[in-house]
C-alpha cells in the first residue's frame, strides 16, 4: 500500500504541475502536438523502467529477475499502476499538447492583433500629422506593408466616367500586379472581386481563398504569382459617399478572421474621418480666401464706387464714407466725420420724411432730395437708406447718387416736350405716330381739322380701316410692311375724312427707335393737304393738253401751207433759170452778129 500511495501522489504531483510542465516543454523547445506527445510517453516509459527498479531491488527482492518484473512476469497490481502511470503520462501529454497548440494560436492570433493594432494606430497618428491627401495615402499602404506585415496594400478611387477603381496610392512585393488588372465597381466578371463588390455594396468584402474563390478567377493567375493567398476590401467614403477602397492582401490563406477585419474596417473608418477632414480643411481655406477676395472686392467697389456709400448713427453722425461720397458732398473724409447730416438738407422736412420712413418700414428707396455740399451749393440727389448693425450699434447705411445733371436734363425735356406738342397741336398739318400695328398713337388738331374726326375718339384704332376705303387696305398693308423700319421716307396716298370726302396727302414720315437694338417702335408722319393743290394741277393739265392740241392742229396747218411754198417756189426758181438760159443765149448770137 506504502509503495501504490506514492505511485498515486506522484501521478497527483504530475497532475498539480501539468501548467509547470507545460512551460517547461516550452523551454526546451517543445511547442508542437507531436514533439510534447513523444515527450510524454517517454516519460511514462521512464518511470515505467524505475517502477520495475524499485520493485526489483526494494519491494519485491527475490521475485524474479529484473526482466520479469519489468516487461514479463510483473506483479498483477504492479501492470495496473503502471498502466495508470502510462496513462496519466499520455493524458498529461494530451492536455499540455492542448494548451500548447491553444497557446501557439493565441499567440498568433495575438501576434496578428498586435501588428493590426500597431497598424491602427500608426495610421491615426498619419492622419493627426499629414494633410497632404496624396502623401496621407502612401504613407497609409507604407504602414500596412511595415507594421501589418502584409503582402501589398493600395488605395484605389471610382473613375465615374470609366466604371472602374483606379489605384492612386499602394506599396509591397508585387505592387506592378495592380498596374496589369483591371477593377471594375460594375456588376460584370471584373467587379465581381472584393475591391468592386465592397465599393458597389458599401461594406467590407473578404476573400479567404484566393486559389478556389470563382469570383476572383479573372485576376487568380496573377495574385497566386505575386504570392497572394487572401484579400480583403473596404470601402472608403468621403461625406457619407463611397468614392474608393482600402486593398489589403496576404501570404497566408484565411488571414482575415472576424477581429481583423473590424480593425481593418476600423482603419478605413480613420481614413474615411481624415478624408473629410482634409476636405472640411480644403474648403475652410477656400472659403477663407473667397472671404478675403470677397472683402478686397468688397473694399475696392466700396471705394471706387460711382455712387456715394455712407453709413451714419441715428444723430446724424457719419461714421463711414467713400470716395464717392466724399466728392459728391465737397469734404475730405476727416471734413466728413464732423458733418452732422441734418446741416445738409436744403429742405429740413425731406429729412423727417425720410427718418420717419426709416423708423416705419426700416428702408427707404430712390428718394429725391435736394442738398447743400460743402460749399452750400444745392444739389439733387437720390438716396437710399437701410437701417443696419454697425459695430454693435443701431446704424443707417446710404447711397447717394448726384442727380443735378439728371434733374436740369429733365427740366430740358419737359421744356422741349412742351414746346414740341404746342408746335404739333398748333400745326395746320397732319401730324399723326402710328405703331406696328397701324394703330393711332398721336393725333394733332391740325389732323382733327382736316379729318373732322376728334383724337380722344380715334386714339388707339386702326388707321387704314377709319381713313382708306376697303379696296385699298391690301395695297397699303404691302406699303406699310416695306416701309416700316425705314427711317425716313415720302409719299402721296388719299383718306377719307369723317363725312366720306376723299382728300389727297402728301406725307412725310420717320421712325421712332428705342433700346440698344434700336427698334423701332413708333412711326411719325407729317402730311400735308395737298387736294385743292391737286386739283389746280389737273386744271393746269387740262389746259396744256387742250394748248398741245390746238398746237398740233397749227402745226399740221402750217406744214400743208410750207408744202404749197415749197411747190410754188420750186416753180419760180425753174423759171428763173430758164429766162437766165435765154438771156445768155441772145448775148451769145449778139456777139456773133456784131463779128460779122
Amino acid at each position: 500500500m506504502v509503495d501504490g500511495e506514492l505511485k498515486f501522489q506522484l501521478v497527483k504531483l504530475m497532475k498539480n504541475n501539468i501548467q509547470s510542465g507545460n512551460n517547461q516543454f516550452r523551454r526546451w523547445g517543445l511547442r508542437n502536438s507531436r514533439g510534447i506527445m513523444a515527450v510524454a510517453a517517454g516519460f511514462a516509459l521512464l518511470v515505467w523502467v524505475i517502477d520495475a527498479m524499485l520493485d526489483y531491488f526494494v519491494f519485491y527482492q527475490g521475485y524474479g529477475t529484473f526482466l520479469e518484473l519489468l516487461v514479463t512476469h510483473p506483479p498483477a497490481h504492479e501492470i495496473f499502476i503502471r498502466l495508470v502511470i502510462l496513462i496519466c503520462f499520455i493524458v498529461f501529454g494530451s492536455i499540455v499538447s492542448f494548451h500548447s497548440s491553444k497557446r501557439k494560436q493565441i499567440e498568433v492570433k495575438l501576434k496578428k492583433s498586435n501588428r493590426l493594432f500597431a497598424t491602427l494606430s500608426q495610421i491615426n497618428q498619419t492622419i493627426v500629422r499629414e494633410h497632404d491627401q496624396q502623401k496621407l495615402f502612401q504613407e497609409i499602404c507604407n504602414i500596412c506593408i511595415e507594421f501589418g506585415k502584409f503582402r501589398l496594400a493600395w488605395i484605389g478611387f471610382v473613375d465615374e466616367k470609366n466604371k472602374s477603381v483606379n489605384p492612386v496610392a499602394f506599396s509591397g512585393e508585387g505592387s506592378d500586379y495592380l498596374q496589369n488588372i483591371e477593377i471594375s465597381v460594375t456588376d460584370g466578371l471584373t467587379g465581381k472581386g472584393p475591391s468592386g463588390r465592397a465599393i458597389r455594396e458599401e461594406k467590407s468584402v473578404v476573400f479567404n481563398d484566393l486559389e478556389n474563390n470563382p469570383d476572383f478567377a479573372p485576376w487568380r493567375k496573377q495574385a497566386i504569382e505575386k504570392g497572394y493567398h487572401s484579400s480583403a476590401s473596404f470601402p472608403i467614403r468621403l461625406n457619407n459617399n463611397v468614392i474608393g477602397v482600402l486593398g489589403i492582401y496576404a501570404v497566408e490563406a484565411h488571414f482575415f478572421d472576424e477581429d481583423e477585419v473590424k480593425l481593418l474596417e476600423e482603419a478605413a473608418l480613420d481614413i474615411s474621418f481624415a478624408l473629410d477632414i482634409i476636405q472640411d480643411e480644403e474648403n475652410r481655406k477656400r472659403a477663407e480666401e473667397a472671404l478675403r477676395d470677397s472683402e478686397e472686392k468688397y473694399h475696392f467697389l466700396y471705394e471706387n464706387a460711382l455712387v456715394g456709400i455712407g453709413i451714419s448713427d441715428s444723430t446724424g453722425k457719419i461714421l463711414e464714407a467713400n470716395e464717392t461720397m466724399c466728392q459728391i458732398m465737397g469734404y475730405n473724409s476727416d471734413e466728413l466725420s464732423k458733418v452732422r447730416l441734418a446741416d445738409t438738407y436744403f429742405i429740413s422736412e425731406s429729412r423727417k420724411d425720410i427718418l420717419g420712413k426709416l423708423k416705419k418700414d426700416g428702408h427707404v428707396e430712390n428718394y429725391e432730395v435736394q442738398l447743400y455740399n460743402k460749399n452750400k451749393v444745392i444739389y439733387w440727389a437720390n438716396l437710399s437708406s437701410k437701417k443696419i448693425m454697425f459695430e454693435n450699434q443701431e446704424a443707417i447705411l446710404s447711397t447717394v447718387i448726384d442727380i443735378t445733371e439728371f434733374k436740369q436734363s429733365e427740366k430740358n425735356l419737359k421744356t422741349e416736350k412742351a414746346f414740341s406738342e404746342k408746335i404739333i397741336n398748333t400745326s395746320s398739318a397732319i401730324i399723326i405716330g402710328l405703331n406696328a400695328d397701324h394703330e393711332i398713337q398721336l393725333f394733332n388738331e391740325g389732323a382733327e381739322v382736316i379729318t373732322g374726326y376728334k383724337r380722344k375718339d380715334i386714339l388707339g384704332k386702326d388707321w387704314f380701316k377709319l381713313f382708306f376705303p376697303p379696296e385699298m387696305i391690301d395695297e397699303m398693308n404691302k406699303i406699310w410692311k416695306d416701309s416700316w423700319g425705314i427711317k425716313a421716307h415720302s409719299y402721296t396716298n388719299p383718306i377719307l375724312t369723317k363725312n366720306g370726302d376723299q382728300k389727297m396727302i402728301s406725307w412725310q414720315s420717320t421712325g421712332m427707335y428705342e433700346g440698344e437694338n434700336e427698334k423701332q417702335h413708333l412711326l411719325i408722319s407729317i402730311g400735308e393737304d395737298i387736294t385743292e393743290r391737286v386739283r389746280a394741277e389737273e386744271e393746269i393739265q387740262k389746259h396744256q393738253n387742250h394748248l398741245e392740241e390746238l398746237v398740233k392742229e397749227r402745226t399740221r396747218e402750217l406744214e400743208t401751207k410750207n408744202k404749197d411754198l415749197e411747190r410754188f417756189n420750186n416753180l419760180f426758181v425753174g423759171r428763173e433759170f430758164r429766162i437766165k438760159e435765154l438771156r445768155d443765149k441772145v448775148k451769145e448770137m449778139e456777139k456773133r452778129l456784131g463779128n460779122k
